[in-house]
């Protein structure tokens, strides 16, 4: 019930702009209830989840592209942070809002998935695009900054398709909400 969401999930994230957004939100989903049900913190520090990542990371990336062992560490601290949001029971609303794409997001799509909530998604800047310029000055490897690269376009093209409305705070931002999937 947790192996097979969570190698999905993560073949998913490091698919980055080719994600498959339904893929993604359904493992996504499923792993929301496992997480009603069975604890977080064990799940995702347990044997079971470092061999399914592993395995995924070897069987999606290319020889060159696969983290030495002190990267996968990091992505999977990374990846534990990021999805303890999946623990958090949704309270039952008709309208979910998210002031950006990405993580902030996944609630949103949670709950249409869930109780088929509405997923309003407002745009003021555009986190994706604030990511690339963030990570083009940090000291994490290559290899650190295309993960989460990936990590988050995929969130953010899942946050696109699922919501019911998009809106921007002008053209600019409505022209990188296009490039990203919107």
């Amino acid at each position: 019930r947790f192996a097979a969401p969570f190698q999905t999930v993560v073949r998913e994230l490091l698919s980055g702009p080719e994600a498959r957004e339904q893929s993604l939100a359904q493992a996504l989903h499923q792993l929301y209830r496992f997480f009603q049900r069975f604890d977080y913190s064990a799940a995702m520090e347990s044997d079971v989840a470092w061999r399914v990542f592993l395995a995924s990371v070897v069987g999606e990336m290319p020889q060159s592209g696969q983290p030495s062992v002190a990267e996968a560490t990091a992505w999977m601290r990374w990846l534990t942070r990021y999805l303890a949001v999946l623990s958090v029971p949704l309270p039952e609303v008709d309208l979910v809002h998210s002031s950006l794409a990405g993580l902030a997001g996944v609630p949103g799509v949670l709950a249409k998935l869930e109780q088929g909530a509405a997923f309003l998604l407002s745009e003021h800047g555009i986190f994706l695009r604030e990511l690339y310029l963030a990570l083009s000055r940090t000291p994490e490897t290559e290899k650190n900054r295309r993960f989460l690269l990936n990590l988050n376009r995929a969130l953010v093209k899942m946050n696109y398709y699922y919501a019911d409305l998009i809106t921007s705070l002008g053209e600019f931002n409505h022209t990188w909400q296009l490039r990203f999937g919107a």
